[in-house]
């Protein structure tokens, strides 16, 4: 059979392309013998190394790098001749003192070794976690609930935070709408301010009356919403909620205390009929609270107003006399100081009741 005379040129000319390729490629390229020796390093090889690639040739690596000796990378190529298998890493490199990802390709013959210097990625990656648990720590200071709804998704994902308001248990974290929607006192509130941020863009920021999974006593939460939309150009909705049940109870004590005293003044309003009207005030602020006012009289107590406990319970305090022992009101007034009683079955004062 007649010799192809094209075929050394071909194998020269697919060679010499091989190798303008490795010098144009971004990665840097070093291919290793058996013996550790150099056989090829590209350009951008030697730029990260500050050696002339030409040099480079025939050396051993780690007579060239000692400071690279018992370091990750260096364990890394050990492990791959020895067991002929691809390995992927990425390792702090100290005396470069920089980050670089290396692919190591094992063979009969040596190592071929493509790596890049992957520091500001890595500097990137710590600023992300560094700003995430800023993150966490704000939200976790300002008592802030963090949320996010995908379009077309029917759960929204939810912070411990935010799971813990609504009642949820912090690793809750996906609650369906469904689940969500009947603890919102005024669900039509959100739906209408949802509806204007999605066709108007218009962020909301509102106030609303949810009663939390599994919770009796209702709680008032600011929401805040707006669309955003990541880096492939998917929207969905980020918010952030935040308990301010305490805040709106001092804010409606204060608008109560004004309207007493606006009532007070009126000429025809009775003693009974102002104290009436600041436990009703009292009793829409804290629902679960039982208010009422005594009026001691000849060593006595007696009901002025009690709008909401029990009728058989104002007989049996009527006429309780003044002195420890005697309930809660007539050892309080006796004391001249607050008395808590988290029982009245089972405590001392009121055993003689």
């Amino acid at each position: 059979m007649k010799k192809n005379p094209s075929q050394p040129l071909l194998s020269v000319y697919s060679q010499e392309n091989l190798l303008a390729v490795l010098e144009r490629i971004s990665d840097a390229f070093v291919a290793l013998d058996k013996s550790w020796c150099y056989t090829y390093m590209n350009k951008k090889a030697g730029e990260i190394f500050n050696r002339d690639p030409l040099s480079m040739i025939g050396k051993h690596i780690w007579t060239e790098f000692p400071e690279g000796i018992d370091q990750p990378f260096y364990k890394a190529y050990y492990k791959a001749m020895e067991t002929q298998q691809y390995i992927h890493l990425e390792e702090f490199y100290s005396p470069y003192n920089k980050w670089f990802e290396n692919n190591i390709y094992p063979s009969s013959e040596g190592l071929t070794i493509y790596f890049r210097d992957i520091t500001s990625r890595k500097l990137e990656e710590q600023q992300m976690r560094i700003d995430k648990a800023r993150l966490l720590k704000a939200q976790e200071i300002g008592q802030l609930g963090y949320w996010e709804l995908e379009k077309n998704k029917d759960v929204i994902w939810g912070s411990e935070k935010a799971c813990e308001i609504f009642g949820f248990p912090p690793e809750a974290r996906e609650i369906p709408i469904s689940k969500i929607e009947p603890l919102i006192k005024e669900i039509d509130k959100v739906r209408n301010a949802g509806k204007k941020l999605i066709q108007e863009q218009m962020k909301y920021d509102i106030e609303v009356q949810i009663f939390p999974e599994n919770e009796d006593t209702p709680k008032t939460i600011s929401a805040k919403a707006e669309i955003v939309k990541d880096l492939f150009g998917n929207a969905k909705i980020m918010g952030v909620i935040r308990d301010i049940t305490d805040q709106k109870r001092i804010e409606q004590l204060e608008i109560l205390e004004k309207e007493v005293l606006q009532h007070y003044v009126q000429p025809d309003s009775s003693v009974e009929e102002l104290i009436t009207f600041l436990l009703n005030g009292l009793k829409e602020i804290h629902p679960d609270m039982l208010c009422s006012v005594l009026k001691a009289k000849n060593g006595r107590l007696y009901n002025w107003s009690s709008p909401h406990l029990p009728e058989a319970f104002n007989k049996e305090v009527e006429g309780t006399p003044i002195a420890e022992g005697k309930g809660s009101c007539g050892s309080a007034a006796f004391l001249r100081k607050k008395v808590e009683v988290p029982d009245i079955f089972n405590h001392p004062y009121w055993n003689n009741i």
